[in-house]
This record gives structure tokens, sequence and C-alpha cells, in this order.
């Protein structure tokens, strides 16, 4: 995906992040991803990207513990709990990767082997099943 990424705290301490994605297809997979389609392995990828720069910054480390502290995921984790999460992904795909498909009760998991697809995409190594 072609795109440029920076973030800052800005000059009250406030965490800024810039996202620039050039060209008609990556624009487009963008739009997609953000109208709450599955993002691509281009998009996760610049989002483990934009987490790293993220944390690098006061304000982005608090952002990340407030996300953590209202319910959402843990991104403030170090990598030994990173990898007890993967393992789980690896173990029970369906209890760490699943989503709500429309405005009901009904949710869908990934098969284990999209799971395993998409972590080694993720981490540029075979994860192993």
């Amino acid at each position: 995906m072609s795109y440029e990424s920076r973030t800052y705290d800005n000059g009250h301490g406030d965490p800024v992040v810039v996202l620039v994605v050039t060209g008609q297809h990556d624009v487009s997979r963008f739009a997609n991803w953000m109208n709450g389609r599955v993002p691509t392995v281009e998009i996760m990828q610049a989002g483990e990207k934009i987490l790293r720069q993220v944390k690098r910054h006061n304000g982005g480390r608090a952002a990340l513990a407030l996300l953590k502290e209202h319910g959402g995921p843990d991104f403030t984790a170090t990598p030994e709990e990173t990898v007890k999460l993967i393992r789980l992904a690896i173990s029970d795909p369906g209890a760490f990767v699943k989503r709500r498909r429309f405005n009901d009760d009904d949710y869908e998991t990934l098969p284990a082997w999209c799971t395993r697809a998409v972590l080694a995409a993720l981490y540029g190594e075979e994860v192993p099943s």
C-alpha cells in the first residue's frame, strides 16, 4: 500500500496521527476498510507501523491506555503478552477473531487457517499450527 504516516504530540500533549494514502487502488482499499470491511494485509501492516509510532510518544501511550481502560484491545502489552495472544489465536481462533455481523447477536469467526495466514503476514514468519 502506498502511504506515509507520522505521529507526534501537539503543543498541548495530545497525540496526532497523520496518514496519507496515495493512488486510486490504495485509496479505494483504505476507504473500503474505513467503512467496516475486512482489512487487507497491507492495511493491517500499516496499522502495526502506526501503532509502533504511537507508542513512541507520551500522548500516544496515554491514548492506548485509555482505550484499554474502556474495554478496548490492550495495545500497551509487552512482547511476551503479545506472544500469548498469538498462541491463543492459533489454538482457538474463534475466541480471538470474531466480529459482529449486522446489528444482531450473530457473530462470525475466522477459520483457523485464515487466522494463521493473517498472523504470519503480520509477523513475517511461519506460524505453527
